[in-house]
């Protein structure tokens, strides 16, 4: 049986996939529903892959203290934040099969990237 490779940019994805957000919403947004799932992702990252908090930052486009921070335990976490890594963990695992098997192309508009938009018209078009 062979392993699968998570890794952030593969939670990314799956983060994409699973809220029916942009990456660059996800990265840039301040809408507390887009802090919170990037509060999600640093967690899912730092339970299922072996990736320094630098480079998880990196990914996501942003400084490594701030991914710190994220992590600090918090009051604001509760039973629903749990879920939703739980939720997370299974899409990102998922995600990565898919990846392994080569079924899914990164540049796919599937992956609700909006640089990927412009894309999916030219090839319609």
């Amino acid at each position: 049986m062979q392993s699968v490779k998570t890794t952030s940019h593969v939670i990314l994805k799956a983060a994409c996939k699973l809220y029916l957000e942009s990456e660059d919403d996800i990265k840039t947004s301040r809408k507390m529903r887009h802090v919170r799932i990037r509060n999600v992702i640093y967690k899912v990252s730092r339970l299922i892959t072996n990736e320094s908090v630098a480079h998880t930052a990196r990914v996501m486009g942003k400084d490594h203290t701030t991914v710190l921070h994220a992590l600090k335990p918090s009051k604001r976490i509760n039973a629903e934040f749990y879920e939703e890594v739980g939720d997370l963990i299974t899409a990102a695992v998922e995600l990565a099969v898919i990846k392994r098997n080569n079924i899914l192309q990164w540049d796919s508009p599937t992956c609700y990237n909006n640089n990927n938009a412009g894309a999916q018209d030219k090839r319609n078009g």
